[in-house]
Parts: structure tokens; sequence; C-alpha cells
């Protein structure tokens, strides 16, 4: 995710006063969440993985170790 990506990302969390962003996605059924993290559709996606977006601070990514690349 680009920095301005998530600084808009960000800001949303923000302006609607929550703590944050909880992504998660397997086999890519979530377009939405590929679309906003830039999430290439033809990757491998055969785990679950989970990703975090604060309001303010670093994301944090939870994601299996043969899938890193993605």
């Amino acid at each position: 995710m680009n920095n301005n990506i998530l600084d808009s990302l960000q800001a949303a969390i923000r302006d609607e006063n929550i703590d944050g962003w909880l992504f998660s996605n397997f086999r890519h059924r979530d377009k939405l969440s590929d679309e906003i993290l830039g999430l290439d559709p033809e990757t491998t996606n055969s785990r679950l993985w989970i990703y975090a977006v604060p309001g303010t601070g670093s994301p944090l990514a939870l994601v299996h170790a043969v899938e890193e690349h993605a």
C-alpha cells in the first residue's frame, strides 16, 4: 500500500471516530480489500491473511510464511 492511500485511509478512519479497519481475505473473495490494498488478484492467496490499519501509526500484517510475497 502506498503512503497516499494509507494516509487517506487513516484520515477516513479518524473521521469516523473508530480505532481502525481490519481487512481479512482468503482466495481473493473480498475484492474491495484487494483493490484498497493494491493486491494483484492474480497472485496466489490460498491462506487467510489479516491486515490491521489503525487510525494512526503503522499497519500490521498477519500473513502465512508461504505467502509473504503476496
